[in-house]
């Protein structure tokens, strides 16, 4: 039923027709073959509103396995409201989002909730109208879990802490944990913003700690603020990503506080573009990649689990390794005896504190547990020497043989990722790779600027914005990512602030000149 399940498609919309020769019925712009197989009402009426359940085939067709009749009547051909529920399969060459098989646009007026990517289920709102649809909003359908989990965020000042144990933030405690992100330097007197889980015990857990700007006034002043959290699947020259599925633009604008590299977690802030690709404002480290474990990942089945008196999981076995279980573990499900699990976590000593743990098909699980792990080699010797060879990576040691599998060059500092299985208590490398980083300083780092005058002149883009200015003689680039205080307009005192990058002035943000001497340059 697992098959069944991800590749059924919902979808509230209207009738238009039906083709009596293939068995088609077209709801709001999508054809759906409606057979002998299907549980139907009496044909509807052009304009009437249905729902369909129906499951997608291999080459792509929708087949109904449902439809129902609902009240309401509309003009077929008009502008109309539909609800769709499916997985989001892929962003199409023409930068729609394919979901369930049916591709919906996407755009900079789209809300997106949660964190939807490619492969994950999401619910979708979206008009119909000429023959298309446009998603209002995005959202990613919830993880079931088996113990809720309560979320709260909390901004304030950090009055008291004991460093990596526990922070106090206006007059509340929340402790810390080795799967807590920490982004900044955090010390008393510090404003932080806390996205924190409440415990059943009432207590606070926090899952990330930010330093931010009580003054900042940042808004999003072109498209949609999208935030997305996942892996980097690829890293292409032409300064793009592809996280989670989604293509992500990196401009000279974009703050990077991570290690792009193939494999790495990362957290992107930004905008969404019209071809469904982001343009990011921050990439940031995600979850163990911020600590100082080694990453790591375990597939295998479950040996053995121990539980606290409660009854909770507090640690279990795959194949002998031991995963331990933390406050701030996603359990998409309960480890048992005999299950097959996979688990991404970071090594801390001698053992695997899990941040994730979901199911896997027994058929794909073999005999012995698969790991694989990342991080920077720290010994690898400079010249050839006889295998097999023992290497560390972040601490945990690991066995390169002649029957390794070795990808790029390694040499010690290089970031690698590493697959193999563990044998008699000895971790085997089956395979090896070198993997490719963005280098965000490989143009030179930008220099950057504050030019406080006059507009002199302000060219506006189609919407209707300015996207380059003069400014007390000098050109100034204003992107998606420029952030505007204020509306303005030729002949306001301003104060811009941002980047020279190739000798081009690129305004990170633009504000009103209040003070005096505004007309100075």
């Amino acid at each position: 039923g697992i098959g069944q399940i991800a590749a059924r498609t919902i979808m509230r919309g209207v009738f238009q027709e039906s083709d009596a020769a293939t068995g088609n019925w077209t709801v709001s712009g999508t054809e759906v073959l409606v057979n002998r197989r299907a549980y139907t009402d009496a044909l509807p009426r052009a304009g009437q509103r249905v729902k369909v359940i129906a499951t997608l085939q291999e080459d792509g067709a929708l087949h109904a396995r449902e439809v129902e009749n609902q009240t309401g009547t509309e003009n077929p051909e008009g502008e109309h409201t539909v609800w769709l529920e499916g997985i989001f399969r892929e962003i199409t060459n023409r930068g729609a989002w394919d979901i369930g098989g049916v591709p919906v646009d996407v755009n900079a007026s789209t809300a997106l909730s949660g964190r939807p990517s490619v492969g994950s289920r999401v619910s979708v709102t979206a008009t119909y109208s000429e023959r298309t649809l446009l998603a209002t909003e995005v959202s990613a359908a919830p993880t079931e879990t088996n113990e809720s989990v309560r979320s709260v965020s909390i901004q304030g000042i950090v009055e008291r802490e004991l460093r990596d144990v526990w922070l106090v933030v206006d007059g509340l405690r929340i402790v810390l944990s080795d799967l807590t992100k920490t982004l900044g330097d955090i010390s008393i007197g510090s404003t932080v913003i806390v996205k924190a889980e409440i415990q059943p015990d009432g207590s606070l857990i926090a899952r990330e700690v930010a330093i931010t700007d009580p003054d900042d006034q940042t808004g999003e002043t072109r498209a949609n603020p999208v935030d997305i959290e996942g892996r980097i699947e690829r890293v292409e020259a032409d300064d793009r990503l592809l996280v989670n599925g989604i293509p992500v633009d990196i401009s000279a604008l974009t703050e990077i506080n991570a290690a792009l590299q193939v494999g790495a977690p990362v957290q992107v802030r930004g905008l969404l573009q019209r071809d469904g690709s982001v343009l990011a404002r921050q990439i940031l480290g995600y979850g163990p990649g911020i600590t100082a474990g080694t990453e790591a990942g375990i597939e295998g089945l479950v040996t053995e689990v121990s539980t606290e008196e409660d009854g909770r999981v507090s640690s279990f076995s795959i194949g002998g390794i031991p995963v331990t279980v933390d406050s701030l573990t996603r359990l998409a499900v309960e480890p048992t005896v005999g299950i097959a699990l996979a688990v991404q976590g970071i090594v801390v000593g001698d053992e695997i504190l899990a941040v994730t743990v979901d199911s896997q098909p027994i058929g794909n699980v073999g005999v012995l547990p698969r790991i694989q792990m990342q991080g920077i080699m720290e010994n690898m010797p400079s010249r050839p020497v006889p295998l097999p060879l023992d290497v560390t990576i972040n601490g945990v040691t690991a066995r390169i043989s002649g029957g390794t599998q070795i990808i790029g060059s390694l040499t010690e500092g290089a970031v690698v990722k590493v697959t193999g299985k563990v044998t008699g208590g000895v971790f085997l490398v089956e395979e090896i790779e070198r993997l490719p980083a963005y280098d965000p300083q490989r143009d030179g780092a930008p220099t950057r600027f504050r030019i406080r005058g006059a507009i002199q002149e302000a060219n506006l883009d189609s919407d209707g914005r300015p996207d380059r200015l003069l400014v007390s003689g000098q050109r100034i680039i204003v992107e998606a990512l420029t952030v505007f205080q204020d509306v303005v307009v030729a002949g306001d005192s301003v104060i811009v602030e941002g980047v020279i990058q190739n000798g081009i002035l690129r305004a990170t943000r633009i504000s009103l000149d209040e003070g005096e001497g505004a007309d100075g340059g």
